[in-house]
């Protein structure tokens, strides 16, 4: 099985977002996800896809689109610069088992719940912050199956609130990116 690995920055209730937006825009956060998921496969939903800057996709990834609206392949302009556009989670997860890349799974907070059992890691930013939100990230602290593996020191950046990347692993599927 390919390593499914899901990637978020969550305040401390675990929100990820509100109104389809991140709830933080953390530069040493974006790097982080960037280093993470260059040259690899990310998998989102529509409404993050239609999220991102200008609705394109990520360069120099491949980017999995999950919709069950199959007009959005040619409004998007599916096939071009690494965007593919699956109807259901078993597409990708079949997709990606042919692949070399990772598989990096990048929300919503649907998306992530249906992931969660195929997941055998998850890098997470923990932002020392409450705001308001209508989407979440599972909460991993509260499933005894997910372990801390690392965290980093304490990050901030000027107008931020402090923040942490963790690192988890899944009992059973450990292993170290």
């Amino acid at each position: 099985m390919k390593k499914i690995i899901m990637l978020a920055a969550v305040d401390r209730r675990w929100g990820i977002g509100r109104r389809n937006r991140l709830l933080f825009h953390i530069k040493e956060d974006m790097e982080y996800f960037r280093n993470k998921t260059i040259h690899n496969i990310v998998v989102m939903g529509r409404r993050t896809f239609e999220s991102l800057p200008g609705r394109r996709p990520l360069p120099n990834r491949t980017n999995i689109v999950l919709s069950r609206q199959k007009e959005l392949s040619s409004r998007y302009g599916a096939g071009e610069s690494g965007l593919i556009f699956m109807e259901s989670c078993e597409e990708a997860l079949e997709y990606a088992e042919n692949a070399q890349q990772s598989v990096f799974i990048i929300g919503g907070g649907e998306i992530y719940r249906e992931f969660l059992d195929e997941a055998s890691e998850a890098y997470i930013t923990k932002v020392d912050a409450v705001r308001e939100a209508d989407t979440f990230f599972p909460d991993l602290d509260k499933l005894p199956e997910w372990k801390v593996i690392s965290k980093s020191g304490k990050g901030r950046e000027t107008g931020c609130p402090e923040y942490e990347f963790w690192h988890y692993c899944k009992s059973g599927k450990m292993s170290v990116t």
